[in-house]
């Protein structure tokens, strides 16, 4: 007992001795160290590094987001710019200033200005965008007209006969009837793509719309991310009407020789016959049934 006295004093004294010396552990800085034992500092004042995006100096309150460097912001832009097929971001400028992104430059189509105002929200540190790219106007509006109605004949989802265009300074301006609200919209991009359109009214109309039960997000774009709502579609098709729409659908497509395939609808079911030189071809045939409405398709075409 009278060896062992003296080592549990001792222990006791080299303890408190420890706790005396070093009140703030795990403290390797000194002016950190400092700060926090400062008496007029509360504990929401001194903010450690953490591995979230919130402040991490201190003096910054808790909680309070980063703002990125206006430099960064720029360069994200440039290089999101850089890889996106449907700008030309040598004739962008992108000026920010406190997370303020302003686009300034020249673009040739309504379209372009409209990716790269998109591609300026999706910047990370961006609170706000001004667009001021101009439009280029160096077409006139017979050129502008004839590139919208070419680009129309092109789309497989657009009907151009059923489209009258007309342009005038640089406003296009689209009317006629149209089957869906896809076909509808895909018409106004199509025009907003074209070099020179600085405006797109779109003005075209169903032309049996009915009203059913169903989301369709063209039709009403405020109610996106919503399962369904009270909104127009078009009516059940024939036979006869979805065998017409099947053999446009194959007629517009490149990729499929129409006049080596046809068609018949029994009861909503298109039946596919004929020949195709690949089965690349087959299949393409049988999507474009589909597209045309059918609700089920039976491809009996050879691949020779």
């Amino acid at each position: 007992m009278r060896r062992t006295q003296p080592i549990r004093t001792s222990l006791a004294a080299t303890l408190t001795l420890l706790l005396t010396a070093s009140p703030i552990t795990g403290c390797d800085d000194g002016a950190t160290r400092d700060a926090a034992t400062r008496s007029d500092h509360s504990p929401s004042d001194v903010v450690v590094a953490r591995s979230d995006d919130t402040a991490r100096t201190v003096g910054l309150p808790k909680g309070e987001p980063r703002q990125q460097p206006d430099d960064m912001i720029a360069a994200a832009y440039e290089d999101a710019a850089f890889n996106d097929p449907r700008v030309l971001p040598a004739t962008i400028q992108p000026r920010v200033e406190q997370g303020v992104m302003r686009l300034v430059g020249v673009v040739g189509s309504l379209k372009e200005k409209r990716v790269a105002e998109r591609l300026a929200r999706d910047t990370a540190g961006v609170v706000r965008v001004e667009n001021d790219l101009e439009i280029l106007r160096d077409r006139s509006d017979d050129a502008i007209k004839a590139d919208i109605i070419a680009s129309l004949a092109v789309n497989p989802v657009t009907e151009p006969h059923d489209i009258e265009v007309r342009v005038e300074d640089g406003v296009a301006r689209l009317t006629g009837d149209v089957d869906t609200f896809t076909e509808k919209a895909a018409s106004g991009d199509t025009a907003a793509r074209t070099r020179g359109v600085w405006v797109v009214d779109n003005d075209l109309t169903l032309s049996q719309p009915t009203y059913t039960y169903v989301y369709e997000p063209y039709a009403h774009p405020e109610a996106r991310g919503a399962t369904a709502g009270d909104v127009p579609m078009e009516a059940p098709a024939t036979d006869e009407e979805l065998m017409r729409r099947i053999e446009g659908e194959l007629l517009r497509d490149p990729l499929v020789d129409s006049w080596e395939i046809h068609v018949s609808v029994d009861d909503g079911e298109a039946i596919l016959t004929g020949s195709a030189d690949t089965h690349l071809e087959k299949l393409e045939a049988e999507e474009n049934a589909r597209e045309g409405g059918a609700q089920e398709v039976d491809n009996r075409i050879q691949v020779i």
